[in-house]
């Protein structure tokens, strides 16, 4: 791995080189089931939860001689396009250009019910799905990455500023269409998928700033405002007393993570932002004092309370990226120099976790380069 110091910019830079030079294609952390030796795995949904198991927990990657072919996912495009455009704001000519192919791919990528998911299929403990189930999360962030999409420019840039805002009013009526509600005692959370009813936090809070997006763009519902009010809500009222969220409501989701936890702490952010929810800023101030203390304490995030290791780059991204958000600049610097000085690969790429003297060297593109890409680009932005 390299040491040698490199700035965030410049290392985004290299990011954006090796995710292009594979065309924003790659492997992820839970697609060993598009191999062809798991298809007779497929139909039953504990076999697949162990497969999918074996292949986010080998520190080997055996993808190739398995056959999972890399694929596009609209999660990693869309980080890419924020990513792309931070480092345009900051300056960087190859930001500056390199949004718009990633934005039209995700326009092109929209499912027929207005959603986006994840290329390959998946399961857990609670349901399985068929690559390609739209969910609130991948919809989240890509038409997180739309809403940024800019106004300024030629024609072209105008007509794809239309059609974002058409694509994210799309998104937005399949979260309050095809999402389920699920009733908890501070009011409804929204699925994960329309074929689950898991009531998960950080996916529902997602989907709810979906909804809040919708509602202030022009063509947008005025009733999702409200919708987004009440969900964003039933999340807030769920905060535990020491400014912790569990994962879901379920005794088997009462765990608390740390980029779970910027999840939540952004996107109760964003729903305030746009379209008001009372008691926010007080969550958020609790919310962020027990992020801080429970992930901070090792050398970067950890993935637990009190839990230093394994350092997963994923919760490392998520982790400069909350630090932003609070306006805690130094910090978020310290962090990724860490990250660029122990987790980052010889060709630029960073590792998937990293303990002492045990490193996970599998460069995956949606869990880990285009997280890194987007926090090491914002973090050049806020700088600029």
């Amino acid at each position: 791995m390299s040491g040698t110091a490199t700035a965030p910019g410049e290392a985004a830079l290299t990011l954006l080189a090796w995710a292009e030079a594979r065309d924003w294609r790659g492997h992820d952390p839970f697609d060993l089931l598009l191999s062809p030796f798991a298809a007779p795995l497929r139909p039953f949904r504990w076999p697949s939860v162990v497969w999918t198991q074996i292949g986010r927990r080998l520190p080997w990657d055996l993808r190739h001689l398995l056959a999972v072919p890399p694929h596009e996912n609209p999660k990693a495009l869309a980080l890419g396009v924020m990513g792309c455009l931070d480092l345009g704001r900051a300056g960087s000519t190859e930001g500056a250009r390199g949004w718009a192919p990633l934005a039209r791919r995700l326009l092109g990528s929209q499912g027929s019910d207005g959603g986006w998911g994840y290329p390959f299929p998946w399961a857990n403990r609670h349901f399985k799905v068929p690559a390609g189930t739209p969910s609130g999360v991948v919809t989240a962030f890509v038409t997180q990455a739309l809403v940024q999409v800019p106004e300024e420019g030629g024609k072209a840039d105008r007509v794809m500023k239309a059609e974002a805002g058409e694509a994210l009013l799309r998104g937005a009526d399949f979260v309050h269409t095809r999402l389920r509600r699920i009733p908890t005692p501070h009011g409804p959370l929204l699925s994960y998928t329309p074929l689950d009813r898991r009531a998960v936090h950080n996916a529902s809070v997602l989907a709810a700033a979906v909804l809040a997006r919708g509602a202030v763009t022009p063509g947008g519902e005025s009733a999702w405002a409200g919708e987004a009010r009440a969900v964003a809500h039933a999340t807030l009222a769920a905060q535990r007393s020491d400014g912790s969220w569990p994962y879901g409501t379920s005794g088997r989701d009462a765990f608390v993570d740390s980029y779970h936890t910027g999840y939540v702490l952004a996107a109760l952010a964003e729903v305030d932002a746009r379209v008001g929810l009372p008691g926010t800023e007080e969550a958020l101030r609790r919310g962020y004092a027990y992020w801080k203390e429970a992930f901070l304490g090792g050398p970067a995030v950890g993935p637990a309370p009190a839990t230093p290791y394994p350092v997963d780059l994923h919760g490392v991204a998520q982790g400069i990226l909350t630090l932003l958000d609070f306006g805690d600049r130094d910090r978020a610097h310290r962090l990724a120099t860490w990250a660029l000085a122990h987790a980052r690969r010889e060709d630029g790429a960073f590792v998937f976790t990293w303990s002492p003297g045990r490193v996970n060297r599998i460069a995956y593109l949606r869990w880990v380069q285009a997280w890194m890409f987007r926090a090491l680009a914002a973090l050049e932005a806020s700088g600029a």
